[in-house]
């Protein structure tokens, strides 16, 4: 039996750990990784959902509280994902169970550094220590690993590990460039004399006297002998060259992380003509679909029942502009493929019936004047009227607006309708008060009216 920590890993040479890189914090320092980071950590974005098979079930509270003792699930997969990426081992600890099912209620995530696995090379049941103290039951374990070390498969392997060669030459780059900012050797300005013949004595005179002058935020004027030559002077071409290795760094870290040079800055990519919805489209297909399935294959098998599984609501990220959503179902309620609560839910409004009349919440988040936006979206998309106005919960536009101005519509409050058809009910509590100008004044209303009768 062998026992490892999951960082630093045993595998690792010791003379590539005692580096400029030797942790994942330190990787994380190195502006490409903590950009791949981040670019991992959308994931958090995404809602977990619960189903069974193709049925979608309704969430548990773990799925959006795992943690009682921290808020929400976002900063809980943020941590995860990271362990994941730098040091290839994503641990948490079940710390609540079910009295009636025996089933997790709370997982507490811990860092990956502060684990141990004993593993059995006869493939026998591997044993993990938290902080030096055993844990008695590997189920109440949630691992979930990146790959696998072929001297201990009980646990992953991290980028830190993997490149680790290859980020201690980013950092020395960047140590190199800070270097030749703080201390170059090429002067700001080189001043040609007129004179041919110059000692250094005048030479070191008149530089400090440049110096004096001109040093500093002011822009005092500068009178030269005749013939003197002022030419300002950049980064000599070595330097030119460590700005081009740092792009080729930076290109390498996206290939590490299998994540477009897009993403880091880089130009020539394909994604700069391309809308929101099949940029978020590739990012997810690239580097974080297999990340999620590795997530949600080791958190169902862990956190609830055989034929349960936990997914990420991948729409989250994926989905487009609204103009193009509000036109996508239209014509995906049109064809059948989504029904009308469906289609609802898709663009973040929730299911349910039409809401009242109001410019306040309409109970799913959304205000009447958010339903009146889309609404004008769509007519500019060229979705037919009275299907958007069904699909924001918004139908019989002309009889719900009786009473108020026609520029709040997005188009005509009154379309052509079928002459046969009877008028509609309009209730006369809808329509605004209309004062006429030529009526009387009501002396119990109106103070300027003595309401002493006339003898």
């Amino acid at each position: 039996m062998t026992e490892t920590t999951i960082w630093p890993p045993s595998v690792v040479q010791p003379r590539f750990l005692t580096g400029r890189v030797n942790s994942s914090t330190s990787a994380e320092s190195i502006p490409g990784v903590g950009r791949a980071v981040m670019l991992h950590q959308l994931a958090s974005i995404m809602r977990l959902e619960l189903w069974r098979g193709n049925t979608l079930l309704p969430t548990p509270r773990m799925l959006t509280q795992i943690d009682p003792s921290r808020p929400g699930m976002t900063w809980f997969v943020q941590q995860n994902v990271r362990d994941w990426l730098l040091e290839g081992n994503a641990l948490g600890l079940i710390t609540v169970r079910s009295d009636v099912t025996g089933w997790p209620l709370a997982v507490r995530w811990a860092p990956a550094w502060r684990w141990n696995i004993i593993s059995d090379p006869f493939g026998g049941v591997d044993t993990y220590y938290l902080d030096g103290r055993k844990i008695l039951n590997n189920d109440d374990v949630v691992h979930v690993r990146r790959g696998a070390d072929p001297l201990n498969p009980a646990r992953g392997v991290g980028i830190v590990e993997q490149y680790v060669r290859s980020l201690n030459v980013s950092t020395m780059q960047l140590d190199a460039e800070s270097e030749a900012l703080a201390h170059g050797g090429v002067p700001s300005v080189a001043v040609i004399a007129p004179q041919s013949d110059i000692s250094d004595d005048d030479v070191k005179e008149a530089g400090d006297a440049w110096d004096q002058m001109f040093s500093g935020p002011g822009r005092r004027p500068g009178i030269f002998p005749k013939g003197t030559t002022v030419t300002p002077l950049s980064w000599s071409p070595t330097d030119a060259q460590m700005i081009e290795a740092r792009k080729m760094n930076t290109i390498d870290i996206a290939n590490m992380t299998g994540i477009d040079p897009y993403w880091f800055g880089s130009t020539g990519s394909s994604h700069q003509y391309k809308s929101p919805g099949p940029m978020w489209l590739t990012l997810l297909k690239t580097p974080l679909e297999a990340m999620l399935q590795l997530f949600e294959d080791a958190w169902s098998a862990a956190l609830v029942p055989n034929g349960q599984t936990i997914r990420f609501r991948r729409r989250d990220l994926t989905s487009d502009d609204l103009e193009t959503s509000i036109r996508t179902m239209a014509e995906a309620k049109k064809s059948g493929l989504y029904d009308h609560d469906e289609a609802r839910d898709y663009l973040g409004m929730g299911p349910g019936g039409r809401p009242e009349l109001g410019l306040g919440d309409t109970g799913s988040g959304v205000t009447l004047r958010d339903q009146l936006d889309m609404l004008g979206v769509a007519a500019r998309a060229g979705v037919d009227p009275n299907e958007a106005s069904e699909l924001v919960g918004l139908d019989k536009l002309a009889d719900k607006f009786i009473g108020y101005p026609a520029s709040v519509l997005p188009y005509d409050r009154n379309p052509v309708k079928d002459p046969t058809a009877q008028p509609p009910v309009v209730d006369p509590s809808l329509a605004p008060a209309v004062e006429d100008p030529e009526a009387p004044a009501d002396p119990s209303t109106d103070p300027t009216v003595d309401p002493t009768p006339i003898p």
